[in-house]
Parts: structure tokens; sequence; C-alpha cells
């Protein structure tokens, strides 16, 4: 039981593996490294470009072992690894760790491995594996993964909405919370007479400005900004009660903290029947309220091994997935009142204002 509370709680930071070190506060008895892995090779159709690419990302870390004193478990990335898929022909692709240039020098995202190639034809049908050497020298390897192809994203659309939560005042009551929003849902025809499941990820980016002085070269006054992932928790389902059917289902919700132009880009993959069953049992243990009467968190296990010792415990997916993304523009210009107090146009550069900015206007925009 004592691991699997570890489990459960690592599993919960694997979609969000970043290059920090995160303290998760556990109550556990495990004395060994537990690797993390989240993977996924993707073929779809660049909306920009109009050409097809294959993609891979891969993000591995490490649970180090539990320290008594302290009372924490801490994930740290894994860097300095060999990685690489391959396909059902023998093609490989390595799987290199991903740079980023900051102040001009080229640093690697620790943990963070992938690649973007073009790719002439749809690669529906087939088969990828993937290969992980960590730097210790233990070799591990996921189980083969169809690539299965999705059907088009129908139609995005948005409600302005009021959301209602359950909150504790200064005093320790509960009291409700009322919050104004943007929920965006997404609608897909299911095919008929096939067996399909799907999941949704949905990123944002969101446009704002500034007064900046009126100095050569001039700086800029309008950026964009991106938010990253907007969905709270991940959503998947499969069509074993819609199969042939319309299906609609909200899958983010859009922030009302100005009042400018916010740009919902939603993915829609495809998924195996086992890759759906770990993220529904993923889904499960991020709703969990965590009262006596859930049930005791559970083992949740991918398809990844130790090539060595199969016994081993690895926490993860490798997945495949044909994707379509689609995206809708909210002018949140148009609504209000704005809860809170009003932004204030500030007198300086833009592009210092948030992080991941920029003065070029994205694809969309």
């Amino acid at each position: 039981m004592r691991n699997a509370h570890i489990r459960f709680l690592l599993i919960g930071a694997l979609v969000w593996l970043s290059a920090c070190i995160e303290p998760i506060e556990v109550v556990t008895g495990t004395q060994q490294d537990t690797l993390v892995v989240d993977g996924t090779v993707t073929s779809k159709v660049n909306p920009q470009t109009g050409q097809r690419e294959l993609a891979c990302t891969i993000l591995l870390s490490s649970a180090e072992p539990f320290n008594s004193a302290s009372g924490i478990v801490v994930s740290r990335p894994i860097t300095g690894a060999q990685v690489y898929v391959q396909d059902k022909q023998g093609n490989k692709w390595p799987v290199p760790e991903k740079t980023e240039l900051q102040n001009n020098k080229v640093t690697v995202i620790k943990g963070n491995y992938g690649f973007l190639v073009s790719s002439t034809e749809s690669q529906v049908g087939n088969v990828f594996t993937v290969f992980i050497k960590l730097p210790n020298g233990k070799e591990y390897q996921s189980q083969p993964e169809v690539l299965q192809a999705v059907p088009p994203i129908q139609e995005l659309e948005f409600i302005f909405k009021e959301f209602v939560e359950v909150v504790k005042n200064g005093a320790g009551e509960n009291v409700e919370k009322k919050t104004p929003a943007f929920e965006v849902s997404v609608t897909v025809n299911d095919p008929a007479n096939a067996q399909n499941a799907y999941r949704w990820e949905t990123e944002g980016i969101f446009q704002y400005q500034t007064n900046p002085p009126e100095i050569l070269p001039p700086p800029a006054s309008i950026c964009w900004s991106y938010a990253g992932r907007i969905n709270k928790q991940i959503e998947a389902i499969d069509d074993s009660r819609t199969n042939g059917q319309r299906i609609k289902l909200p899958v983010a919700v859009v922030p009302f903290d100005l009042q400018t132009r916010y740009q919902a880009i939603v993915r829609q993959y495809s998924l195996t029947p086992k890759a759906y069953e770990f993220w529904r049992l993923y889904r499960q243990q991020q709703t969990s309220v965590g009262s006596i009467t859930d049930p005791a968190p559970a083992q949740i296990r991918g398809n990844l091994f130790n090539v060595k010792d199969p016994s081993e415990v690895v926490i993860g997916y490798f997945g495949t997935s044909e994707v379509n993304e689609k995206f809708i523009i909210i002018n949140r210009s148009l609504y209000g009142p704005m809860p809170g107090a009003p932004f204030v146009v500030l007198t300086r550069d833009c592009r210092g204002l948030y992080s991941n900015s920029t003065h070029i206007p994205p694809f969309g925009f």
C-alpha cells in the first residue's frame, strides 16, 4: 500500500515534468529509484505549412528514494540518456535532448528529448517502439504501439459562464466562490463500426499591450504570450457508448483575467485501447477527492519495462497518435465586467511583462 502511494503521486507529476526539482510529500517505504517516462510519437499536418510531420517527445525523470529525515521524495530530470524510436520496418530515429537559446547561449532542456521531421505520407498503421539507455547503463523499452487514425475536429465552441467552487474563507468556513471564465468545447463525428478512443490537449496564447515611451528604436507595444497547457486534467474517452455518434465535450477553461484576445489551440489524439485505459485510470486518480470512501490509489502500469529486469516498476506510457489540430480565438473585450482590479496599461516594452512572450504575431492572430 505504501508503494502504491508514491506511485500515485509520481504519476500525477508525469505530464507536468519540468527541469525543476519538485519535492512531493509522501508516506512510503520504497528504497529504489523509479523511472518515469512520458513519451509520444505523433503524425500530423502542420496547419501553418500544410506539410505532414512526424514528431516525438520523450520526458524522462527519476523518483529518488524516500528520505526519512525530510519526509519527501524528489523527482529529477534525467539527462544524458540515449533514446531512439524504431518502426516496424526497422527505420530508426535518434531522439536527442532538446535545447533552447538563453542569453545567446544554447542550453539543454533537462529531461526533455525529441525530434521533428518531415513525413511524406501518413504514419497510420505503422508500429513504433522506444528504446532508452540511461547513463547508469540500464536499458528500457516499450511494447510496440500502433499509430491509429483520428477523425477531424468538426467544431470548436466556447461559452462565457460562471464557475462555482467551494472554498474556505478567512474564518475557515466553506463558502461559494464564483469565477467567470470561458469554457471551450470540441465536437467530433465518431466513425461507425470501429473502436475509437480519443485524448485532448489544449494550449493557450494571449495578447496584451502596453504604452511604451517614444524612443528609438521603438519598443514593442503589442505582444503575445504562450500560456502553455490550459486543460487542468487529462480528457480521454472511448466510443463504447457513443459509437458512430456526434461527440461534444468540454476540454479547457480560458481565464477571464484580461480583456484581450485569447487563442485556444486544441489537439485531438487517437488512442489505442491500452493507452486509453492508462489515461482513464490517470484521470480517475486526478479527480479523486481524497476522502476515506475513495478506493486506494491503483498502481498504474504503463507499457515500458526494464529489458533485463521486467519486474522493475516503470511509471508512464509511450504512445502513438495521429493528431488533428484546430484553434479558436476568443475576444474577451466583448465580455464583462471583469473581476478584480482593472488592468493598468504600463509604460514599458511589452516583451518584458510576461514570460514566453513575442512581439511577432503567432499563426492565427
